[in-house]
C-alpha cells in the first residue's frame, strides 16, 4: 500500500510539473535522446538504419513498422534474443 501511495505522490508531482505544453515538450524530448542514445549504441539494426541521419533531430528518424522489425529481430533487440 505505501509503494502505492508513493507513485500517486510521484505522478501528482510530475503532473503538476509538466503542466504546461512546453515543458511537456521539453521533458519528451529528452527522454526521446536518451532512448535514442542507448538504442543506437546497443542494436545494430537502429545503427544501420539510422546511418546518415541526425540523432539529435529525432522527430525526422526513420520509423520502423511491425514487418521491419520482424524481418530483423535478431539485430532490432537490445538484449539477444533470436
Amino acid at each position: 500500500m505505501l509503494e502505492l501511495v508513493k507513485h500517486f505522490l510521484a505522478a501528482k508531482r510530475r503532473w503538476q510539473i509538466l503542466r504546461s505544453a512546453e515543458t511537456l515538450e521539453n521533458f519528451q524530448s529528452a527522454k526521446a535522446k536518451v532512448l535514442i542514445d542507448y538504442v543506437a549504441r546497443h542494436s545494430s539494426f537502429y545503427r544501420n538504419h539510422w546511418q546518415g541521419h541526425d540523432l539529435n533531430n529525432w522527430q525526422h528518424l526513420p520509423t520502423v513498422n511491425k514487418s521491419l522489425m520482424m524481418e530483423n529481430f535478431d539485430t532490432f533487440n537490445t538484449v539477444s534474443i533470436k
